[in-house]
């Protein structure tokens, strides 16, 4: 419960003042992804920013509707880095049902909040129907 009041402010307060027209970076990410169940997928956003700053990130997160997303390595269901300039990513492994995920950037020169990119499983009752249909006679 805590966790979910948590997310919320933080980001009404980060939607709030990333909407500012002299905003230094900004993220371009695509609105929805296609991946076949179990498979995985690649969310990746660039990172623009205005008229030649000299600016670099100094932070990052990725988010989902239920919390922030822990990316560590390869033994988890999440990867995630960036290079700090021009480019995040997030890779879903073994995706099986539809989700949103967001992320935020921090820089010295700002911040900005992506907005929700869905990523949509096909493929999903294809795989429980062979699942049912494979049992040995």
């Amino acid at each position: 419960m805590m966790s979910c009041l948590w997310m919320c402010l933080s980001l009404l307060y980060l939607l709030q003042h990333s909407v500012s027209s002299d905003q230094a970076v900004s993220l371009i990410c695509p609105k929805n992804l296609e991946v076949t169940y179990g498979e995985t997928v690649t969310v990746n956003c660039s990172i623009e920013w205005k008229s030649n700053t000299n600016c670099i990130g100094t932070e990052f997160f990725w988010g989902s509707q239920d919390d922030r997303i822990e990316c560590k390595n390869a033994s988890t269901k999440y990867i995630c880095d960036w290079d700090r300039r021009s480019y995040v990513f997030l890779n879903i492994f073994e995706v099986n049902n539809n989700t949103s995920v967001f992320v935020e950037i921090g820089s010295d020169c700002g911040l900005d909040v992506s907005p929700f990119i869905t990523v949509n499983v096909s493929g999903e009752l294809l795989s429980a129907s062979k699942s049912l249909f494979s049992v040995q006679l």
